[in-house]
């Protein structure tokens, strides 16, 4: 699938979802995880997988340079399997302060 501005300017998200035949599926971010593009991500991501069965997700982040608490809770919904159920998650690459956050960032936090 191609990479897509989520939000141009200067909160731009860029995404590439790749979903391989045998359901192994690898989110790429970099740029601004907020308010403004989470959403747009968060229907890109649903689009990739819709009707697929995953059966794994990386999420490379090492590209992000902010995320607030809406990215916070994407990358958790991700995380915990809502988006992709039954699959192995995991998020990598995170800057070390983003990383920091996000594990402080509780189902809670997600529920609140």
């Amino acid at each position: 699938m191609p990479e897509h501005p989520a939000i141009t300017g200067t909160n731009a998200l860029q995404t590439k979802v790749d979903v391989s035949p045998e359901g192994h599926a690898r989110v790429v971010l970099s740029g601004r995880l907020n308010a403004r593009s989470t959403t747009a991500c968060w229907d890109q991501l649903q689009r990739a997988f819709f009707q697929k069965r995953i059966t794994s997700v990386e999420v490379e982040a090492s590209g992000l340079m902010f995320c607030d608490s809406t990215g916070f809770a994407l990358l958790r919904y991700l995380n915990f399997g809502e988006m992709t159920p039954g699959a192995t998650v995991s998020v990598i690459g995170l800057p070390p302060e983003l990383d920091k956050n996000f594990r402080f960032f509780t189902i809670e936090d997600y529920q609140a």
